[in-house]
């Protein structure tokens, strides 16, 4: 919810708001006894596979505003700020089972409160060009840890991001091109992690808050648009994101990589609409994409490898009748078995402490589909 208006002759707008959330997910893992495919007679195990409920109850509200004023025809500043409130209540009930040794019942409740702002400005010295400067902060809710309080903190901090961002936007050769570029820092604090803790035979996958870190980089786009109806696209980034201080609880150093931030990545795409006779409109595209060497996890883990850049490629076509569109397309057409995770899946042991196993996950293979859609 929120209100807008304007003053001193529009050259002041402004606009406060309300913000209300509310989410409510339970995870239940039913009893289940392990049986004789055979005969359907159950194993004399005595205890049920897994028995459990999971429960995460999550409010948050905020208020906010902000506020652009033009000190000039060309140059406009703007403000805002934004305080919220979240609170979240967490139960876990693990019955004993075979997967758990034995019950662990517990409730946590966390709550955080976290004020954000905005700063920016905006300078146009003509009617294709605009360079700006923005300051902005952000955050991302903590919460209960879902471990025992036995056995570690039972809730994680809020973490938080700063951000410096200067940037220009240009259109040219009678706009025919346009061009984006800005360059970038963002600071990180209380980076959230997930870790895993080992008691009584259960593995507790929680939360933890592992340190500061930063990015740096810089990003482009250019827009040709060299004869009617083809789109040329093509952007590149570049980013340094590395830990700023000893990060032990996920073993992580200062100067570490952030795990799975590519250095480099960058795309090219082309797209051309053309006319059919009858009203109808046609188009074909395609798109080259490359994703960056990234790491794996921070450099004190016994898992921490490289993983490998890859390239994509992707092809489209279709055609408007009407108010119907039908559209073929292609995604990852040369199948390109490209990483977006690995870990492992065990701990090494001491007699071969180089021996375990990965489990990764693949980007999504070849995939070709046909959309159909009614425009109304």
């Amino acid at each position: 919810m929120r209100a807008r208006n304007s003053a001193l002759g529009d050259k002041l707008s402004y606009e406060v708001g309300l913000f209300l959330n509310k989410e409510d997910s339970t995870n239940r893992l039913l009893q289940e006894d392990l049986f004789i495919a055979a005969t359907n007679a159950p194993l004399p195990l005595g205890k049920p596979l897994f028995n459990a409920m999971l429960g995460v109850e999550y409010k948050e509200y905020s208020v906010f505003g902000n506020t652009t004023y033009s000190l000039t025809p060309q140059f406009d500043v703007t403000a805002g700020l934004r305080h919220s409130k979240d609170e979240q209540h967490f139960s876990q009930n693990y019955q004993a089972s075979l997967a758990v040794a034995a019950p662990v019942v517990f409730e946590q409740d966390v709550s955080n409160k976290k004020t954000t702002y905005l700063l920016s400005g905006i300078y146009k010295p003509d009617n294709n060009t605009a360079i700006y400067g923005r300051i902005a902060t952000g955050y991302r809710a903590g919460g209960p840890s879902a471990l025992p309080a036995n056995l570690g903190q039972a809730f994680f901090n809020p973490d938080s991001l700063t951000s410096f961002e200067l940037g220009f936007k240009s259109a040219f050769a009678g706009g025919l091109a346009s061009v984006e570029a800005a360059v970038f820092t963002t600071d990180w604090k209380d980076i959230q992690v997930q870790k895993a803790t080992v008691a009584n035979g259960t593995t507790y996958q929680h939360f933890v808050n592992a340190g500061t870190a930063r990015s740096r980089g810089a990003e482009a786009t250019l827009l040709v648009y060299p004869t009617k109806g083809l789109t040329l696209r093509a952007t590149t980034a570049f980013t340094d994101s590395k830990l700023t201080e000893d990060a032990p609880v996920v073993k992580g150093l200062n100067g570490d990589r952030m795990p799975f931030v590519p250095r480099v990545s960058g795309s090219v795409t082309a797209d051309y609409r053309f006319p059919l006779g009858n009203g109808w409109q046609a188009w074909v595209g395609g798109s080259v994409g490359r994703i960056g060497e990234r790491r794996s996890n921070f450099s004190q883990q016994l898992n921490a490898t490289s993983v490998p850049a890859y390239t994509t490629v992707g092809l489209n076509t279709g055609v408007d009748v009407g108010n119907l569109r039908v559209t073929v397309s292609g995604k990852n057409v040369t199948d390109v078995r490209g990483l977006n995770y690995i870990n492992t899946i065990g701990l090494a042991s001491a007699a071969n402490p180089v021996a375990y196993p990965y489990a990764a996950g693949v980007i999504q293979p070849r995939t070709i589909g046909v959309d159909l859609s009614w425009q109304f």
